[in-house]
């Protein structure tokens, strides 16, 4: 099997030539990063777990969107927008039932925004 052709190393600024991404000299630095990165992204993932939207919250959503795919907040004012998202008309946070259709309303994400606000995901708080 032929040798890749020598390339200049992937990391900024670094002159090295190298067959593979990164010169031996900056790899383990950019596989360090890479390890960081993707164990925050873990981190990210599993609060969607903490915050009760498990598999059976995504199986309601999935019924409740096919069920009512316009957005009933724009329903009400005569406009016709596709629903993108299921939204707690109570929060479980304050008692609503967590998987009881009749405390869902499916909504386009401006209805959703305007709701809670633009920056909702910036005060949440995760235990």
């Amino acid at each position: 099997m032929p040798n890749r052709a020598l390339r200049p190393c992937q990391h900024h600024g670094c002159p090295a030539l190298t067959r593979e991404r990164y010169c031996e000299k900056h790899v383990a630095q950019h596989q360090a990063k890479a390890k960081a990165e993707e164990t925050s992204y873990d981190k990210e993932r599993a609060v969607a777990g903490r915050m009760d939207y498990d598999a059976r919250w995504q199986r309601l959503r999935a019924v409740y969107l096919a069920s009512h795919p316009i957005c009933e907040s724009c329903v009400k004012e005569s406009r016709v927008v596709p629903a993108v998202l299921v939204h707690h008309i109570v929060p479980i946070k304050e008692g609503g039932a967590r998987l009881y259709q009749s405390n869902c309303m499916s909504l386009c994400n401006a209805c959703h925004e305007a709701i809670h606000g633009k920056d909702r995901w910036m005060r949440r708080t995760y235990q």
